[in-house]
């Protein structure tokens, strides 16, 4: 009996194998799931899909996705692709137009998670107002650019992080991420807080947002940045309240500092007003008055809050205060209440006085005292000049007061 080739089907078979487990292995690469989980996971695919979820009869988001799948269990839903998203909160909508690479629908809990994908971020139209019962036109919504966004309707809050930018009109807010309480109705807008606005641009540590009156306060090292005409205005302080509409004034406090051109004050309060192209400083008020192009330094700041300031600023002009007002449109300002100058060894005393930028000079007025030696004079007027450092007094009287 011939004998049979028993090693050459041993070594086809092994070839087939070969062969089917390399086609397999090839058919599962083509086959692997998009990102977000094993395709044994996977109960259903869609694609081109409007889906929404419902709580208790109430809609709470509504999606397009180009494609997407739900797990086995029915807990998750993974979509790709996201356009014209919606979501509700007791029927109101609070997002509209949402578009982001990836989303996560939580079942039990109706939570969405919207992500960024490489270069591509997610985009929404939402309202930091939009909390009472009044729909408002498109152009109302704030456009919202960021990393990650998660809505948490059972928590009745709302997180966006990753280089939020939230713009509106002319008016757009950077920020690092934005928590938003739906129950309290108010914002928090956290790290790297910048504020632009057309007539400049505010900068602090945090924000806080309160929905219905449409207002905000900014805590810990404000700065606000003012142009008017080429004046430039730059305010530090420690809180500021503000509103929506940029033509409403914004409240200043907190250890304030101000810098405009050739002057620079310290004051405890202070108010910014658009609409009278001012900054209003009160409750006692310094102010220094340089002459030329001199450049404000942190050291003369410290000198000003310093009680022996006399003495540590005699070589320049020093007023002060119960209140000033410095226009932003041409760097004027009008000085009130208790005003008394110093300036290389003169002073002297009044109800108000008037700065006038273009011309370096200082117009004291009403009850105007100057001082003489150890006695004061009564003067109809004194203009201080700031560049040639003279005091001009006009009606002096002859009466001599001691104070």
């Amino acid at each position: 009996m011939e004998k049979f080739p028993w090693k050459l089907v041993y070594w086809g078979a092994i070839f087939s194998l070969a062969v089917l487990g390399f086609a397999y292995y090839l058919t599962s690469l083509r086959e692997a799931p998009y990102v977000g989980g094993e395709k044994s996971e996977k109960m259903a695919e869609f694609k081109n899909t409007r889906i929404e979820g419902r709580k208790e009869g109430k809609k709470v988001w509504e999606l397009f996705a180009q494609e997407g799948w739900t797990t086995k269990d029915l807990q998750a839903t993974y979509l790709y692709h996201i356009s014209s998203g919606k979501i509700y909160r007791n029927n109101q909508l609070v997002v509209m137009g949402l578009s982001a690479p990836y989303a996560k629908v939580l079942r039990d809990t109706e939570n969405i998670e919207a992500f960024k994908q490489g270069k591509e971020r997610l985009q929404a139209f939402v309202d930091l107002g939009k909390f009472s019962a009044n729909p408002k036109k498109i152009n109302e919504w704030i456009k919202l650019r960021a990393d990650y966004l998660k809505y948490l309707p059972a928590e009745k809050k709302a997180e966006i992080s990753g280089n939020v930018v939230l713009t509106q009109k002319e008016q757009v807010i950077f920020a690092e991420k934005i928590n938003i309480n739906l129950e309290q109705k108010i914002a928090e807008v956290l790290e790297k807080v910048h504020l632009k606005r057309k007539d400049g641009w505010l900068r602090c540590d945090f924000l806080r947002y309160f929905g219905e009156k449409e207002w905000a306060e900014a805590w810990n090292q404000v700065y606000l940045n003012l142009k008017e005409n080429n004046v430039v205005t730059e305010i530090k302080g420690q809180r500021a309240e503000l509103y929506r509409d940029p033509e409403k004034d914004i409240e200043l406090s907190g250890s304030l500092e101000v810098i405009q051109g050739k002057k620079m004050a310290i004051a405890p309060q202070g108010r910014y007003s658009k609409g009278k192209k001012e900054i209003l400083l009160w409750g006692g008020v310094k102010v220094i008055l340089e002459k030329g192009k001199a450049l404000f330094r942190e050291e003369t700041l410290k000198k000003l809050r310093n009680p022996e300031v006399k003495e540590l600023v005699k070589d320049k002009t020093l007023v002060s205060a119960q209140q000033i007002s410095f226009s932003i449109a041409n760097s004027n300002a009008q000085v009130q209440g208790s005003v008394e100058v110093s300036q290389k060894g003169k002073e002297a005393k009044a109800e108000e006085a008037l700065y006038d930028d273009l011309n370096e000079t200082l117009a004291l007025s009403g009850n105007v005292l100057l001082k003489k030696g150890e006695v004061w004079v009564k003067c109809k007027r004194v203009l201080v000049s700031i560049p040639k450092e003279t005091f001009e007094a006009e009606e002096v009287e002859e009466a001599k007061l001691k104070l």
